[in-house]
């Protein structure tokens, strides 16, 4: 009788501790402390990787680290790494800010290489995920590729071959769970060992020439120690 009171008495202090705790809170993360999840995108433009054969005709003919056509996660590629990335739901022209950073970011990427730096940039401009967007267009044509075509266009006036350039949809859980909402033109993440260091958001246009140097100078203090 004593051993089966025990037994009570432990089972009903263990129902009341269970049912003391806080509830575990389901909201999604915002990215203030810790990158929140990975970010996958369709990848328009990667030229970090040259060729193994010049023309490019077949796919072979790419390095197969070359993400080019494909859904990839730059975060979960970069893992530990110095990261900036830079996420715009501008249109891709060399007057976004995407365009502005990307420029003056490739030769940071290449002189911050021996600290395994890198950055990326993905346009937040479809409706849903590359392969599963069927919107198109007047003509029939699907819109995805024309999003696609302005994006390979803006990289090869930009050449800048260490940043490579995704696409992904305009609201996603990916972009619930970074914070980045629709009225953010563009925000721009510093991470390095999974945990966000510094984060700008620009509701509406370009930043200054002011605000890029202040990203650059930050990501080669942070990174360049």
């Amino acid at each position: 009788m004593r051993r089966a009171g025990a037994f009570i008495l432990v089972t009903a202090i263990g129902f009341l501790t269970l049912n003391a705790m806080p509830a575990q809170d389901d909201k999604p993360k915002s990215a203030t402390d810790s990158v929140p999840s990975s970010f996958r995108s369709y990848v328009v433009v990667d030229d970090r990787f040259p060729p193994k054969m010049v023309p490019v005709k077949r796919a072979e003919d790419r390095d197969p680290r070359d993400r080019t056509h494909k859904m990839h996660c730059f975060v979960c590629e970069q893992a530990l790494n110095p990261v900036l990335a830079i996420f715009t739901h501008a249109k891709p022209d060399e007057a976004s800010a995407a365009a502005k950073l990307a420029k003056q970011l490739d030769p940071v990427v290449k002189d911050l290489r021996s600290s395994s730096f890198s950055a990326f940039v993905i346009f937040l401009t479809l409706e849903k995920e590359y392969p599963l967007d069927d919107l198109r267009n007047s003509t029939g044509g699907f819109v995805r590729e024309e999003r696609a075509a302005e994006v390979e266009a803006l990289g090869k006036q930009l050449a800048t071959p260490r940043i490579p350039f995704g696409l992904a949809a305009r609201v996603s859980q990916s972009t619930t769970e970074w914070g980045i909402g629709e009225a953010d033109e563009t925000v721009v993440v510093l991470y390095n060992r999974m945990k966000v260091i510094k984060r700008w958001n620009f509701p509406a246009g370009p930043p200054s020439d002011g605000e890029i140097k202040t990203i650059l100078d930050t990501v080669k203090t942070v990174v360049g120690k």
